[in-house]
This record gives C-alpha cells, sequence and structure tokens, in this order.
C-alpha cells in the first residue's frame, strides 16, 4: 500500500480561491507499483488558516438543564470571533412524541463553518 504519492506540478499563480485541477498525472517512481488509475483530482482550499474549535453550548430539554459540547473547524477568525452565546441547541419534536436536537448557527457564519462534533453531554 502507499502513504502518499506525489502529482504533476500544479501551478497555484494568481489563484486565490478554492479550486478543483482534474486529471492530474501521478508520479510514481517505485518500478514494483502498478496503478490502475494514473491520474486524481487534486482539491485546493485557498484562504485563511482553518482551525477546529470546542464550544459547550447551554442546552434545556424537558425542564433540564445540560450542555451540549460542539466542535466547529472553520477560518480562524470566525471561530476566534464566535461565541458560545451565539450557537443555539433547538428542539424538534416529531410526531412520534420523541425529540430530536439540532444545532443553530449564527446566518452569517452558514456555510462557512463545518460542524465535526455535536453531542448533549
Amino acid at each position: 500500500s502507499l502513504d502518499s504519492v506525489s502529482t504533476e506540478k500544479i501551478n497555484l499563480e494568481n489563484r486565490n480561491e478554492d479550486f478543483t485541477t482534474r486529471q492530474v498525472g501521478l508520479n510514481v517512481v517505485n518500478p514494483k507499483l502498478t496503478l490502475i488509475d494514473t491520474v486524481v483530482d487534486v482539491v485546493f482550499k485557498i484562504g485563511e488558516k482553518r482551525i477546529e474549535r470546542l464550544f459547550l453550548v447551554p442546552v434545556q430539554t424537558d425542564n433540564k438543564e445540560g450542555t451540549a459540547t460542539v466542535v466547529l473547524y472553520g477560518a480562524r477568525s470566525i471561530l476566534d470571533a464566535l461565541k458560545a452565546e451565539n450557537l443555539q441547541v433547538e428542539i424538534i419534536k416529531a410526531e412520534s412524541g420523541e425529540n430530536s436536537l439540532r444545532l443553530v448557527l449564527p446566518a452569517e457564519i452558514q456555510g462557512k463553518v463545518e460542524i465535526r462534533k455535536f453531542k448533549i453531554n
């Protein structure tokens, strides 16, 4: 098995947003390897450094208070500016009577961060 493999050079000049380069050839120097696919698509994420940040968000369900552990992934400036009180846990009652919980992100960061973990403690 391979741990990593290099590709042909890809020019990043004048790139200022995310992009995908399709059908990039692989450079394999090991003569004992035979590749099934000799090209790949390479995805580039260009922008500010992304980080993970943990938040403890207050939750109230059926007269019980608790917290939710939330891990978000996104641009450092967005997550550094975000406070736990800006996050909201919404209770959704199903027809069966069961409650399910959903994390509500502020409108200005929706689509800009990824929810990596959402767990009720």
